[in-house]
């Protein structure tokens, strides 16, 4: 039986157009040398979180030194109403000092209208929790750890208000380091001492004081075992995250 002619067909190659299939993109991840990200190559992210860090430290230490001798002489006052007055304005120092400290550090212009503004601001949140629950007029140690938990309370809810003014941004409500803020503003209460002699009396309210900023400011324990309570309200923050 006779077969009728038969033409050759090239068979051309395959391309692939369009995504390639998963295989493909598995040998290719493979074969290429993986791009490392720059926070592992740059050396520039580095010293930024170094200098932070530093800032941070700088930041604690500073604070606490200016505390200490002021919540010192305020033991002295009696009166309740000279004793939040006397808060209020030594806040506002601590505050502004605090903000102007800073700006030194990142070379900005060392104060402005604004810095004035956000320390009395976060002065002004000191007067309620003062007048409803201060922890420095309680010797005893659970009682000035509840009173420190009780005057952060007040502190928060009194941010709250001043965002709901728009008198503040949401950052500054302080929601990402609450865990850190409460528990610092509470326990350290423990360190303190009744104590005639000045240099301890001092001493010990600015020991009191670097511990609260340190574990707030530099090592925020619980905002690094608990992640996700920082990014929850990071999403609400950004709706668009959601």
């Amino acid at each position: 039986m006779k077969l009728g002619n038969t033409l050759p067909v090239a068979i051309e190659p395959k391309t692939v157009t369009g995504t390639q299939t998963n295989e493909s993109k598995l040998e290719r991840a493979e074969a290429e040398p993986r791009e490392l990200s720059e926070s592992e190559t740059s050396p520039q992210v580095t010293t930024k979180k170094t200098t932070t860090l530093s800032k941070d430290i700088a930041r604690s230490v500073f604070d606490s030194v200016l505390r200490g001798p002021l919540r010192y002489f305020e033991s002295f006052i009696e009166s309740q109403l000279l004793r939040v007055l006397y808060r209020l304005v030594t806040e506002l120092a601590r505050k502004t000092s605090e903000l102007a400290f800073m700006n030194v550090l990142d070379k900005k212009k060392v104060f402005s209208m604004k810095d004035f503004i956000d320390g009395s601001v976060r002065a002004l949140e000191h007067v309620p929790a003062t007048v409803m629950v201060e922890p420095n007029l309680f010797d005893s140690t659970i009682p000035r750890v509840l009173a420190g938990i009780g005057n952060m309370a007040v502190r928060f809810v009194t941010r709250f208000g001043f965002y709901a003014t728009k008198s503040i941004d949401r950052d500054a409500l302080g929601e990402k380091n609450m865990l850190d803020e409460f528990t610092s503003r509470s326990l350290f209460r423990v360190v303190y001492t009744n104590s005639d002699n000045l240099v301890i009396a001092i001493g010990t309210r600015i020991l009191e004081q670097l511990l609260i900023n340190l574990n707030l400011h530099v090592f925020k324990p619980l905002g690094r075992l608990f992640p996700q309570f920082a990014n929850f309200f990071n999403k609400s923050q950004n709706p668009e995250k959601l």
